[in-house]
């Protein structure tokens, strides 16, 4: 964006996530004109974190704040 003026696109892994972040996103950088949604079943999600070296609890933790994030502020805009 700041570094790239002359990128037509941007792809942003796991932001935003809320409506409110979309609509910072698009008053401080630019109107968000396409949105691609990435659906993995749980056990997916814990082979890539463990993966990456993820200690169990660690995995647990971030999948449940996951879920409940998207089930409280993110599906509502699907």
């Amino acid at each position: 964006m700041g570094r790239h003026p002359e990128a037509s696109a941007f792809f942003l892994e796991g932001f935003p996530r809320e409506a409110r972040q979309v609509e910072d996103f698009e008053r401080e950088v630019k109107s968000v004109n396409m949105a691609l949604i990435l659906d993995y079943d749980e056990k997916t999600l814990r082979e890539h974190m463990e993966k990456r070296g993820m200690g169990m609890e660690i995995i647990d933790q971030r999948i449940k704040v996951g879920i409940i994030l998207y089930l409280s502020s993110s599906i509502q805009h699907i």
